[in-house]
């Protein structure tokens, strides 16, 4: 009976502490800089959204993630994005997209990140820019 209690107990803190590590989570910051969109008149913060866009969960739901100016001094919007453990490691794509009245601006090319399983602030970019 003792032997069955220790290895109920053991096998029960692994299913906990492998619970528990499956369900932690990395958050990246994203942020992107719109001042030249702004100046050019591409874009405009009271009828247009900046939409993060990728190819793994949460950016390629149907709920469309959405940048926020939180500062509208310094034209950079960013969005906070938690992607699960179990994507630690991987390269995820993703992009941005203007959503205007008149179209939808999509950048030319997709930009890629390596999840590191740590929370990443990136550091502001251009819209449509092609080297960061």
């Amino acid at each position: 009976m003792y032997k069955f209690i220790i290895k109920f107990t053991v096998i029960l803190l692994l299913t906990i502490t492998g619970y528990v590590s499956a369900a932690a989570q990395t958050t990246v910051t994203f942020n992107l800089d719109m001042k030249r969109a702004l100046q050019d008149s591409l874009f405009i913060p009271s009828t247009d959204k900046v939409i993060l866009v990728g190819d793994v969960r949460p950016l390629n739901e149907i709920n469309e993630i959405y940048l926020r100016d939180e500062e509208p001094i310094d034209s950079i919007f960013t969005a906070e994005v938690t992607f699960k453990r179990y994507l630690d490691g991987d390269q995820i794509s993703y992009n941005f997209v203007l959503d205007t009245q008149s179209k939808k601006y999509e950048e030319p090319r997709p930009r890629s990140l390596r999840l590191s399983g740590n929370d990443m602030i990136l550091p502001p970019i251009q819209f449509g820019a092609t080297a960061w």
